[in-house]
């Protein structure tokens, strides 16, 4: 498989993987935040189970339109086979999703368009922030459920977001806003692997939505 200009087998997919499942491993405060390696199904290389220790809310179905508070939240993390090259999947249980205009009824969450700057700790970190209602990832313009928009909208108004302030504190030290650990200079190639055709060198990554 051709990935960002290089042959993707099966050895290098693993590799990378590896690679960033350990960064999301280490990115996170771990008073607020847990994650757990399940087995994973047919097909995935990884599955993990991710817990918000922080009040959020829920909905219960996806006819629900009446949010309720919870003191924590999980949500899995699927990782398919010849990853970076497909994207992940970030869902919750359909009787336990977050009530948030960018979590779909089903239970999927969007994490926006994957690409060459996207990894497992950013997916997962955008989602805890939605978690936590940090205003600066929410996207009213293209809402996967705009029932509760007007609820979030209000909430958000009447200061009530985020539910953890400041939002960095999800983070691990180091792991925050402007250290040099969270701007990797350009993208990692996949290990011990040269592009089968040159790469065009590319700005930095921009941050995620609001943020410097």
């Amino acid at each position: 498989m051709e990935h960002l200009g290089y042959e993707l087998t099966s050895a290098l997919s693993k590799e990378a993987f590896v690679r960033d499942k350990t960064e999301m491993l280490e990115a996170f405060n771990p008073r607020y935040v847990t994650i757990e390696e399940e087995r994973p199904p047919v097909g995935c290389l990884g599955l993990f189970k991710v817990t918000v220790r922080v009040k959020s809310y829920i909905l219960t179905s996806a006819e629900d339109t009446s949010p309720k508070p919870v003191e924590k939240l999980s949500f899995h993390v699927k990782v398919f086979d010849n990853y970076p090259a497909i994207a992940p999947k970030l869902y919750y249980a359909p009787n336990c999703r977050l009530a948030h205009v960018n979590t779909y009824r089903n239970g999927s969450q969007c994490i926006d368009l994957w690409g060459k700057y996207s990894s497992l700790k950013n997916v997962v970190e955008k989602t805890i922030r939605a978690i936590i209602y940090d205003e600066n990832v929410t996207k009213y313009h293209s809402p996967a459920c705009s029932s509760i928009e007007a609820w979030q909208k209000g909430m958000a108004a009447k200061k009530a977001f985020p539910m953890l302030n400041p939002p960095d504190l999800i983070l691990r030290e180091g792991n925050a806003v402007g250290s040099s650990a969270a701007t990797p200079p350009l993208p990692p190639p996949l290990p011990g692997k040269r592009p089968t055709k040159e790469l065009k060198r590319t700005p930095l990554p921009p941050p995620l939505p609001g943020r410097t």
